[in-house]
């Protein structure tokens, strides 16, 4: 502990069970996205879009560019993950998909960004699967909730 009362946070403060699990689903969805899984991107894609609508709903300016931008690059993400999944299925493309999997991992930064998703993703997954239902169930209860109670 430091003397002059400062501290150092990484900016996650985890709070309540709920919180650990939205952080747990973000981190591991990220990591999915990462080794291109569908179902990752997806369930990325559509928390985060009814998390957005409710966002706007309840918003008094009913506006972020930043929301917008995420949807966008969420998007962008489920596209290619559902354009790798075809490509993966073509054995005409599989040569072209070898030669992106070659990841770098000269820097430590490297190592983080590129081997540490395929390290985590196969025993990682379990979880994200169990917590995407879940979490995206309870976005469109209370997207429900909110929109049964507004006329």
């Amino acid at each position: 502990m430091n003397s002059s009362g400062a501290s150092i946070s990484i900016g996650v403060e985890i709070g309540s069970y709920l919180e650990l699990a939205v952080f747990l689903f973000y981190f591991l969805g990220a990591v999915g996205v990462r080794q291109s899984s569908l179902v990752a991107s997806a369930s990325m894609f559509a928390t985060y879009f009814f998390g957005s609508m409710l966002y706007f709903w309840l918003s008094p300016t009913h506006f972020s560019f930043i929301r917008l931008v995420g949807i966008g690059l969420l998007l962008a993400n489920l596209r290619a993950a559902i354009l790798i999944h075809r490509w993966r299925r073509n054995p005409a493309r599989y040569e072209e998909l070898e030669d992106m999997s070659d990841r770098s991992n000269s820097t430590w930064t490297d190592k983080i960004a590129n081997r540490m998703p395929a390290a985590v993703w196969p025993w990682a997954r379990f979880v994200f699967y169990l917590l995407a239902p879940v979490l995206l169930s309870l976005e469109c209860y209370e997207l429900a909730t909110i929109i049964m109670q507004h006329p």
